[in-house]
C-alpha cells in the first residue's frame, strides 16, 4: 500500500485469516535513503525477467519514484538510482503506473501517468487550455531493452504533456523463445484500478491457458 507522506505498508498473509505489515522488515516502507515519500501509484511486475515480483511506486515532484527489486528471502532494495530511473522522473509527479509488454518481446516495459498537483508555468502545445496546461506534465513510456544479460529501461519518446492521474493496463501472458511467464496483476493508483484483461506477449505462438475452474 503506497501512502502519502507516510511509510508504505506491505500486508503479508499469515495463512490464518489475518495479515501483518512487513513493509519495514522487507525494505519497501521508505526510500533507499530512508525517507517516507508521497506514494501515489503502484506497478507490480517482473522488471528484470527473473521470475520475481518487483514494485514500482510513483511520488510527487522532487521525490524520485522507487523501483523495489525483489531479492533473496522476500526482501527488496530500491534500485531507482542504480537503474538510472530516478533522474528521469525526479521533476515530475507520478500517479498511475504499470508494467506491460509494449513491444511483445517478453520484457516488461513501464508506463507512467504524470501531472502536477500545484499550478505551474503553462506548457505549450498541450491543447488543454489555459488552466489545465498549467498542471500538465509529459507521461512516460519506458522501454525495457533487456541488453547484455541485464534488462535496462529507457524512455521510448517525448510524449504529449497531459495532466495525468491514472494508467490502465491489462494482464499479460508471454511465451517467446526460452522466456515464458504469466501474470494476473494490474496497475493501480489513487484514482483507478485496471481490469484484468489477458494480453499475449508473443505473436504466432500457441499457448495453452487453464483457469482456476479448469
Amino acid at each position: 500500500m503506497a501512502n502519502d507522506g507516510e511509510a508504505n505498508q506491505l500486508w503479508v498473509n499469515r495463512g490464518d485469516g489475518t495479515f501483518r505489515d512487513e513493509a519495514a522488515l522487507r525494505g519497501v516502507a521508505v526510500s533507499g535513503e530512508g525517507r517516507a515519500q508521497a506514494g501515489m501509484g503502484i506497478g507490480v511486475g517482473d522488471a528484470l525477467g527473473r521470475g520475481s515480483v518487483d514494485l514500482y511506486v510513483t511520488h510527487l515532484a522532487n521525490e524520485h519514484n522507487a523501483l523495489y527489486l525483489a531479492g533473496d528471502r522476500g526482501l527488496f532494495a530500491d534500485a531507482a538510482f542504480d537503474s538510472g530511473l530516478a533522474r528521469l522522473d525526479l521533476q515530475m509527479t507520478g500517479f498511475g503506473c504499470g508494467f506491460l509488454d509494449v513491444e511483445l518481446d517478453g520484457d516488461l516495459d513501464l508506463a507512467i501517468a504524470n501531472g502536477r498537483v500545484y499550478i505551474g508555468p503553462p506548457m505549450a502545445d498541450t491543447g488543454l487550455g489555459p488552466f489545465w496546461s498549467r498542471l500538465a506534465e509529459p507521461d512516460m513510456l519506458l522501454l525495457n531493452l533487456g541488453t547484455s544479460g541485464s534488462d535496462t529501461i529507457h524512455p521510448a519518446s517525448s510524449p504529449m504533456p497531459v495532466s495525468g492521474r491514472e494508467t490502465s493496463v491489462g494482464t499479460w501472458v508471454s511465451a517467446a523463445g526460452s522466456r515464458s511467464g504469466t501474470s494476473t496483476r494490474t496497475a493501480t493508483s489513487t484514482w483507478s484500478s485496471a481490469p484484468s484483461t489477458a494480453h499475449c506477449g508473443s505473436i504466432g505462438t500457441k499457448l495453452p491457458v487453464r483457469t482456476l475452474t479448469g
